[in-house]
């Protein structure tokens, strides 16, 4: 189901899935901020994606971590390459107070994708409306089959950090300047 908006006061975070190519055939980078409402309701507020290299996503990631306000927890996906990347965040003078998290991926696409399609399926989950709303229903009625996932990986890592019951095993990177 899609809102006009979120209800206010909501803790959010935004996760990068990275995949840095500009080859049409090639996965996406993908960004989606959420959060939880107070009755457990996935609130999805935003959602994009693009095929870019290094130097775009830095200033991407920048530029949206600007948007969003220092409020919006800020997370990139910690494996190979995308430590780099988050390496590089961390030195950025223009997102101090900004919280970067490295997050870890545990799981196959579908496991950590199920964490919030039981919700969605119980009707507990909102998009906001906006023109991302097709790319990321598209990807959804699709996974786990289809061509693209890179939005629906996005979703699950803001679960991810949002939940509150993750494995004791994982223990985030936690970053906060200023």
């Amino acid at each position: 189901a899609t809102v006009a908006a979120a209800p206010p006061g909501l803790h959010w975070a935004r996760y990068y899935d990275l995949a840095v190519s500009t080859k049409t055939s090639g996965d996406y980078t993908a960004s989606a901020r959420c959060a939880f409402g107070a009755d457990g309701t996935l609130y999805i507020a935003d959602a994009t994606r693009g095929r870019w290299e290094w130097p775009e996503v830095l200033a991407i990631v920048v530029g949206q971590a600007q948007i969003d306000g220092r409020a919006c927890e800020v997370g990139i996906e910690d494996a190979g390459q995308q430590r780099g990347l988050y390496q590089m965040l961390q030195r950025e003078p223009s997102l101090r107070g900004v919280a970067l998290r490295a997050v870890p991926v545990h799981g196959d696409k579908q496991i950590r994708a199920s964490a919030w399609q039981a919700r969605a399926e119980a009707g507990k989950v909102r998009l906001v409306l906006g023109g991302w709303n097709g790319m990321l229903l598209d990807e959804a009625c699709s996974f786990p089959q289809g061509e693209h996932d890179d939005l629906l990986d996005a979703v699950s890592g803001c679960v991810a950090m949002l939940d509150r019951t993750v494995p004791q095993s994982w223990t985030p990177t936690l970053t906060r300047y200023g």
